[in-house]
């Protein structure tokens, strides 16, 4: 007769939320960076200027995300899309006027 021993799942494949925490923070320092670059040039105050639009994108990263919480993503997929629908116009719209 054979007997089947249960074995329970190895907890070295969990993830922990020490290493959850540390990547979003990562995630977070490494777009802040990229919306930095966007804002620096030659001029010295472009730098307070690019820490300032920094601290304005991280508040609007934390009130869309408080806000979309208990949003189902299809609703969040749908605002997103129309979101960048409306900015990538005013974007062409604001390249055409100061051409």
């Amino acid at each position: 007769m054979l007997n089947v021993v249960a074995v329970a799942p190895s907890t070295s494949a969990q993830v922990s939320p020490l290493s959850v925490e540390i990547s979003h923070w990562y995630e977070t320092v490494f777009a802040m960076g990229l919306v930095y670059m966007f804002f620096v040039y030659a001029s010295p105050y472009s730098h307070f200027v690019a820490i300032v639009v920094c601290l304005l994108v991280y508040f609007a990263e934390v009130a869309i995300d408080n806000v979309f919480s208990r949003v189902r993503w299809q609703l969040a997929l749908k605002t997103c899309w129309l979101a960048t629908l409306v900015l990538g116009c005013l974007n062409l719209f604001l390249i055409n006027l100061f051409k």
